[in-house]
């Protein structure tokens, strides 16, 4: 099950130490665990994951082990989902070399290694290392943005031709919608003296 952490204040605004998290574009993401003998376990809570892949879970005074796989998939899915406008995931550099090593390893397509290779990334000082959850930052969608959603940050390009796709077809509907219109009103009797 993936727990999901902090996200924003009820209603928007800064929440206590995050630099972001005020419009729920962020979401923090807890990791997948698995114990050393490789079985699944609810995530605890924030759990920092070293170089070797291992956390210190002091609630049950265990060594528990990050889920690669069930990690990897949970990206996977967020950057090839177009709706979900995936502009970072922020995690530390060491489980980014993890995940990628196994996306590698299990022959993930050129361009899903190239999407990982963008929105994964560790951020630099002051913000921590993000060695306990992922973060999860979403990008404006074009009706986000005419209502007051300020992007900044990359715009990545699978995402601005996913917004080109989308405003096409808006506008192909909106079109046929006024043709639709004009083909169905009902003639009232100056139009057809008009067209005699």
């Amino acid at each position: 099950m993936l727990t999901v952490g902090d996200v924003s204040a009820r209603g928007g605004g800064r929440i206590s130490s995050h630099a972001s998290h005020r419009t729920g574009r962020d979401a923090d993401l807890l990791f997948y665990f698995v114990t050393l003998e490789g079985v699944p376990v609810t995530t605890p809570d924030f759990l920092r994951v070293g170089n070797d892949g291992l956390a210190w879970d002091p609630s049950s005074k265990r060594f528990l082990r990050l889920d690669v796989e069930r990690e990897w998939a949970l990206v996977k899915a967020l950057i090839s989902d177009d709706d979900a406008r995936i502009q970072w995931l922020f995690v530390s550099r060491p489980v980014r070399a993890m995940l990628l090593e196994w996306a590698r390893a299990r022959g993930e397509s050129t361009e899903t290694l190239a999407r990982a290779m963008d929105v994964l990334l560790q951020p630099g000082p002051p913000a921590q290392p993000h060695d306990d959850h992922i973060h999860a930052r979403t990008a404006c969608d074009p009706d986000e943005t005419a209502h007051g959603c300020e992007p900044f940050g990359p715009v990545r390009p699978w995402i601005a031709a996913f917004d080109e796709a989308s405003a096409r077809t808006i506008a192909q509907a909106d079109s046929m919608q006024v043709l639709l219109e004009a083909i169905l009103r009902p003639l009232d009797s100056s139009d057809v003296h008009a067209s005699r």
